[in-house]
């Protein structure tokens, strides 16, 4: 078997608001706006209303369930809903708050 070859798709940047600390692990972080761009010209903006949200898990990873609208250049909009895990040092973690 041939290893899978990665390669990026798009690279997205946010501005995000403050985090929002619910309690008892659960937090949220809202996005404010953004840009991305990738192969094949596709371009364009992250609209205003995303959400992060997020649970804080005993152990330290971070669980994200994230969920917001990319906007094309050609007027396309492109529903993103991203879940996942982060596991990092504390010293990464401390740095990304």
């Amino acid at each position: 078997m041939r290893p899978v070859e990665l390669r990026e798709l798009l690279l997205i940047t946010i501005t995000v608001r403050p985090i929002v600390d619910l309690g008892g692990g659960r937090r949220y972080v809202a996005f404010d706006r953004g840009t991305f761009g990738g192969r094949d010209g596709l371009a364009g903006t992250v609209l205003e209303g995303g959400v992060d949200w997020q649970r804080v898990r005993s152990d330290g990873a971070l669980e994200i369930d994230a969920h917001y609208t990319l906007q094309t250049e050609a007027n396309e909009a492109i529903e993103v809903v991203s879940q996942g895990l982060r596991v990092a040092p504390e010293s990464v973690t401390a740095r990304l708050a």
